[in-house]
């Protein structure tokens, strides 16, 4: 457990910059076939070193998978060639981690992360009501 504890740190602090979790989701929704460091740049207008920097702390983290030969920054990045990826596995793994702590350490926060979505309007807040609601228009 210590173990698995110590990588997610590593993850925690590679997505906790700004610019590296929008890098992050940006990949993530990009699915399984990935993105090229043309499309990466394109998206986000980084230096060619930036964006080398923030992929390394992803790869690091073990996040995201470089293909190889996608690693030389040159003036064409490799256009068109889908090199970069979510790890897909280590973030299930993170997920899976998380489940299995708030299974044990905080079953209802659990069960409400994991209830159908329901709409903002009608979400209880932490007084049990409505949100937007006031307690005498709550009992009409």
């Amino acid at each position: 457990m210590l173990r698995e504890l110590a990588g997610s740190i590593e993850i925690f602090v590679a997505l906790g910059q700004v610019s590296r979790w929008k890098l992050f989701l940006l990949l993530l929704h990009a699915g399984p076939d990935g993105l090229s460091r043309t499309a990466l740049n394109r998206d986000f207008g980084f230096k060619p070193s930036a964006l080398s920097s923030h992929l390394g702390a992803l790869e690091k983290a073990g996040l995201i998978t470089v293909a190889p030969g996608s690693r030389k920054v040159s003036a064409d990045w490799g256009q068109g060639v889908a090199t970069i990826t979510v790890d897909y596995e280590q973030l299930a793994s993170l997920i899976g981690m998380a489940i299995e702590e708030l299974r044990e350490h905080a079953p209802d926060v659990l069960d409400e992360a994991l209830a159908p979505a329901r709409p903002r309007s009608l979400a209880k807040g932490p007084t049990g009501r409505r949100q937007g609601t006031s307690p005498k228009s709550a009992g009409r």
